[in-house]
């Protein structure tokens, strides 16, 4: 149902008020490599220009210092392409080699941070 400030983009009807919504998968487990993931890009984020949450999570991983890739999904087709793929519902959507966080939400991403310095570097 179309709801004022909902967006139908690529054929997808998304509405701005569900980009943090906490559902029980925001976080899942899977191999995500084949998505371009590697040591100089340890995050992609997928992204849209309107998305206050997308803006707030790139301000975030910047004052950190974390690389990431950003994939506007409404600029590049292979973002497209890899957000239709990984069956993305909201905004942003977070990569790493083998977790997915839907949504910005804090506590999930600072926990796969942390993870993600603990690795051995390769």
């Amino acid at each position: 149902m179309l709801t004022p400030g909902s967006v139908i983009l690529s054929k997808h009807l998304f509405n701005p008020s569900d980009v943090t919504s906490s559902t029980a998968d925001k976080v899942v487990n899977g191999n995500y490599d084949s998505f371009g993931i590697n040591s100089e890009n340890p995050i992609n984020i997928y992204t849209v220009e309107w998305c206050k949450a997308c803006s707030r999570l790139k301000k975030y991983l910047r004052v950190k210092g974390v690389p990431f890739k950003n994939m506007d999904v409404e600029k590049s087709s292979e973002a497209l392409a890899h957000y239709k793929k990984l069956e993305g519902d909201r905004y942003p959507l977070i990569l790493f080699s083998n977790v997915r966080i839907n949504g910005f939400h804090k506590l999930e991403l600072d926990n796969q941070l942390q993870k993600l310095l603990q690795q051995p570097k390769s």
